[in-house]
């Protein structure tokens, strides 16, 4: 009997006196605007979801970010990993090579829209025929054309209005142009600022791609396999609790930055609520958050052919993996 006390007090002292695990740091590039879509990361980091994991995430934002410059970010090796898009991700391997690889999935639909007030009298996007739309200058505006066409207007039934990013929601909400080329995600925003909106949204129609994921390179993966499948499962976890969580989970992002300009009190959670719908596609049924399915790769590519310049001869599959998320 004193044997056995003696062995469970040794036991105790080695678990009391063990060194945790040293914990790998991981430095993630984002767009530089940052609101309900990048939330998820900041609440991982704040419930210890990465650490729990093992990993010691950086969230970064510089101000011109995008995800067609967090391509470039993380191609150069600047950041080891980074919120991409789809169709850039192709584009860029197309045209400069390299080892970009997008291994999780995380805003799987276009959520592109053309936003109208609710009372502007625009009932369809043929409506729209003579009026000013609005778009960010940075952001990728062919499938918005490609949109309007398919609906019946050409280029000279209206007026496209870019704008810088600072610009795109007031210029909208003052009244200054008819409709913004914004997002489904932004149309609280709207609404809590007096334009009750709606959206005519392109992936509706059929113009849909793979919007935002995570890549990093292949020379990493080779490196940090298992940093690269913990991240995965890290992320995948945040979603999950961030689903049964959504007021604390939408504000995570805002704890993190106190110095944005705070919204209304219910517009994060309900960005948050349109943020968690991309998260998925039809095709994802029976796999878990970050799974991404060829056929909606196919799309991607399919829809970079026809809008974005991509030309034929890429094979999607030298830039995406599914070896981490199942």
């Amino acid at each position: 009997m004193i044997k056995k006390l003696c062995a469970a007090a040794a036991l105790c002292a080695l678990t009391l006196n063990a060194t945790p695990a040293p914990l790998t740091a991981v430095s993630l590039v984002i767009t530089g605007q940052q609101g309900p879509v990048a939330t998820i990361f900041y609440y991982g980091i704040e419930q210890g979801i990465f650490k729990k994991h093992g990993i010691d995430l950086t969230v970064s934002a510089p101000t011109n970010a995008s995800t067609t410059t967090d391509v470039v970010y993380v191609a150069r090796g600047q950041y080891d990993m980074g919120n991409v898009g789809g169709p850039a991700s192709m584009l860029y391997r197309q045209k400069y090579g390299g080892d970009v690889v997008i291994f999780y999935g995380y805003i799987q639909n276009n959520v592109k829209c053309l936003v109208v007030g609710q009372t502007s009298g625009i009932n369809s996007v043929k409506d729209l025929k003579g009026k000013k739309i609005r778009f960010a200058s940075n952001t990728p505006y062919a499938d918005m054309v490609a949109y309007l066409k398919s609906k019946g207007l050409s280029d000279s039934d209206y007026t496209l209005v870019p704008l810088s990013n600072s610009a795109v929601n007031s210029s909208y909400i003052s009244g200054k142009v008819d409709a913004a080329l914004s997002f489904d995600v932004n149309i609280p925003i709207f609404d809590d600022a007096g334009k009750l909106s709606k959206g005519f949204c392109e992936r509706d129609d059929g113009f849909n791609y793979q919007q935002v994921d995570i890549a990093t390179t292949q020379s990493y993966i080779n490196a940090h396999r298992s940093v690269v499948a913990n991240f995965a499962a890290a992320l995948a976890e945040t979603t999950q609790r961030a689903k049964t969580n959504e007021t604390d989970a939408a504000g995570a992002v805002y704890r993190a930055n106190p110095a944005q300009k705070p919204l209304g009190a219910a517009v994060p959670v309900q960005q948050f609520q349109y943020v968690l719908k991309s998260y998925k596609t039809s095709n994802d049924a029976g796999h878990g958050y970050g799974w991404m399915s060829p056929k909606d790769w196919i799309e991607t590519q399919d829809q970079a052919l026809k809008f974005f310049d991509l030309q034929p001869g890429l094979d999607f599959k030298t830039g995406w993996t599914d070896e981490f998320v199942h």
